[in-house]
């Protein structure tokens, strides 16, 4: 179909002439109205982005602040599966103390277990004379992990014996782990925090065998290396609490956090015995979280964990509540980002 012809107007002198043809085009409204819909999508798209980007990098930032918490989780828990006292049958009095088979003082009377090495765990106020900004719980015990420092023995056993433990801390890190001198000390090298610590003694340097241990001096074998900060180590940053539940093999909590392998008396039930299970609870929080707490608390330790929580099994979830809403920000604390680990171990007595 061919398009119609354009209308004509006569001009004077009768002449015809086409007709121009009508010109449409938007109205300054309507590209004011065009222009603010097209601002608004801007705006849109441009907070989506912002969001999902924000999202993404607080997501990826969190994965990668607990990482290394997870990391150092997973190694207690692996290294707690491992403890053991390698207990066997020894001569016992008639009052269950442990004798020789040639003792004319306290001849041998009974059978019963024995060993020479020890689990303990507990609350660290009850390990320890004096805390020194160590905080809630701590285990030591003894495990085939293979650890030396002679390198003439590195190769000899993979399963040399060695003592281990775990703990939290608050100070700096050259505390604990050495780091170059002219480091210690600077704020950023050197500043104030939470870290869990890994206490791991080389097989030549065994002091469990030490009997001086024994009685006026318990658990002389962990105190005083570390005390010394001997093969110590930080093994994760801005870790705040580490609770060990040891439970029964039915998975019913005992009596108490406190537990020692070696009981003042002969207990069928638990002398030279590992707790059958252990839950382990590690909370965490993040880098972030720790320099607003150091923002607030300049070189205090922040008392994050109330002085008489997890000293009490009964009050366990209580307690572990009670940390939570600190850490939310209640009663006008600043809101921290943490995580909770929790597992339980099945040690060597566990049927």
């Amino acid at each position: 179909m061919l398009p119609p012809r354009p209308a004509k107007r006569r001009l004077r002198g009768g002449s015809l002439l086409p007709s121009s043809p009508r010109i449409t085009a938007f109205t300054l409204i309507e590209v004011l109205v065009a222009c603010a819909v097209l601002a608004l999508t801007l705006v849109i798209v441009f907070m989506i982005v912002s969001q999902t980007s924000s999202l993404w990098k607080n997501t990826t930032s969190k994965s990668s602040a607990f990482q290394n918490a997870r990391a150092a989780f997973e190694a207690v828990t692996r290294n707690l599966s491992q403890a053991t006292l390698n207990h066997y049958l020894d001569y016992y009095d008639t009052a269950w103390k442990h004798t020789t088979a040639g003792s004319a003082s306290a001849p041998p009377a009974h059978y019963g277990r024995f060993s020479e090495l020890e689990f303990v765990s507990g609350p660290v106020t009850d390990l320890f004379p004096s805390a020194g900004g160590k905080v809630s719980h701590a285990v030591f015990f003894q495990a085939p992990l293979g650890k030396t420092s002679r390198t003439d023995l590195a190769m000899e056993s993979p399963g040399m014996l060695n003592a281990a433990g775990y703990f939290v801390a608050f100070g700096p890190r050259s505390q604990y782990e050495q780091i170059p001198k002219f480091l210690q000390g600077e704020a950023e090298s050197d500043r104030l925090g939470f870290r869990l610590i890994e206490w791991v003694q080389p097989t030549e340097s065994l002091s469990i065998y030490d009997k001086t241990h024994l009685g006026s001096q318990p658990w002389k074998w962990f105190r005083d290396p570390i005390g010394n900060g001997q093969s110590c180590r930080v093994m994760a940053e801005n870790v705040i609490a580490l609770i060990i539940l040891p439970k029964d093999a039915d998975n019913v909590p005992l009596a108490s956090y406190a537990y020692d392998s070696l009981t003042s008396g002969y207990d069928e039930s638990r002398t030279h015995l590992l707790p059958p299970l252990l839950q382990v609870t590690l909370v965490a929080i993040d880098e972030v979280s720790a320099q607003r707490l150091r923002e607030a608390n300049g070189a205090s330790q922040p008392a994050l964990i109330p002085s008489d929580a997890f000293q009490n099994i009964a009050t366990y979830d209580q307690d572990l509540a009670d940390l939570e809403n600190v850490l939310n920000g209640k009663n006008g604390r600043p809101r921290l980002t943490y995580r909770i680990f929790t597992t339980t171990v099945a040690t060597k007595e566990n049927p």
